[in-house]
Parts: C-alpha cells; structure tokens; sequence
C-alpha cells in the first residue's frame, strides 16, 4: 500500500459505474455479461491474429466452408478448451512432444460457427480482418475467388503489387485493382 497507494477496496468504493469512462471500463448487461469460463470477443480476436490461421476449406471446387484453426502448445491448454467450449469445433492433437517441441494442441472451427465466430471478433481483429470478412461473405458462388484471395492475404514474403495490370485472374474471375464494396469478395470484376 505504501508503494502503489490506496488499496482495492478503497478504490472500489470510490468506483461509480454512472460517471466512469466507456473507454477504461466495459458495462454489459445481464444476458451479455461473460461467465468466468466465457473468453471475450477482444481476447478471442487476439488469439486468431496471433495464433490463428483462417482459411478457405473445398471439396472438389464445388463446396466451399471457412476454416479457423488456432495451434497452441499444451501449456494454452485450458484457453483452447474454453474457445471448444464457448463456439464448438473439435479440439486435438496437432503435434506429439519431441526433443525439439513440446505437444501441441488444435482447435478449429468450420461452417456457419466459424462465420458467427468471426462476425462476434471481427470490430476486434487488426491482422486478419480482411480475410475474416472475406469468410464471412464466403458462399459456393464465389467460392473459389474468395479463396484465392485468403490464399494470397496469407501468403508469406512480398504482397501482391497492386497497379500492375488492369487485372487479375483470380479463383476464374478476372477482378480490377479497384475495390468494390457490393461484391462479395471486395474487388470489381473486369468486363472485356
């Protein structure tokens, strides 16, 4: 106390709800109001930034669902069962100890939960906000567009260069570097 001052309780009796600021505390009501064992949308969102891989998943380019898959060594173990518990998905194994590595665990989550998902964390996300859009618009008439387009948001090493060209071929689609807001996958389609 005598290094960092008044005590918690001291300093929740002087805490009012009515006059404290939206930005340094977060108000719900009673239905939206996380349990302990619930994870917010926030930390969610920095979990799939940080650890998480989203992605396109087919069937013979005919069926086409979003993927989330978030990899974590044994130690997140209890993180990875609340976000199983919270969305659902399946939650295994991904990688046996070695010398090298410690065990590692799995989660993911595909369909109409992955797009919920991804809805509730997508104001959060600040890394994979455009592919968690692009999945969220995902349906089997774009499929193979929107998942070209993740496939290259993930890509490692240089970006895309955009300017080059009038257009692209992408996913069957020959899309314009002009962004688009009505279609699904974010870019104007070329018209010959």
């Amino acid at each position: 106390a005598r290094d960092y001052g008044a005590s918690t309780p001291e300093l929740l009796a002087r805490y009012d709800l009515a006059t404290s600021s939206s930005k340094t505390s977060q108000t719900f009501s009673a239905d939206e109001a996380p349990t302990s064992s619930q994870l917010t949308a926030a930390y969610v969102a920095g979990l799939v930034d940080g650890e998480g891989c989203l992605w396109v998943q087919n069937k013979k380019d005919r069926w086409f669902t979003p993927r989330c898959d978030v990899g974590m060594t044994e130690k997140a173990r209890p993180i990875l069962e609340r976000l199983h518990k919270q969305y659902g998905g399946s939650l295994g194994s991904h990688r046996k100890a070695t010398e090298k590595w410690e065990a590692a665990l799995r989660w993911a989550i595909g369909g109409d939960g992955c797009k919920r998902m991804l809805t509730e964390i997508l104001p959060f996300l600040m890394l994979k906000k455009e592919q968690a859009r692009l999945l969220i618009s995902l349906d089997n008439d774009h499929g193979p567009t929107i998942k070209q387009l993740v496939s290259e948001l993930n890509r490692k090493g240089p970006s895309v260069q955009e300017g080059i060209g009038f257009a692209r071929l992408v996913g069957g689609r020959w899309l314009t570097n002009q962004r688009d807001l009505l279609s699904p996958h974010g870019w104007a389609e070329f018209s010959e």
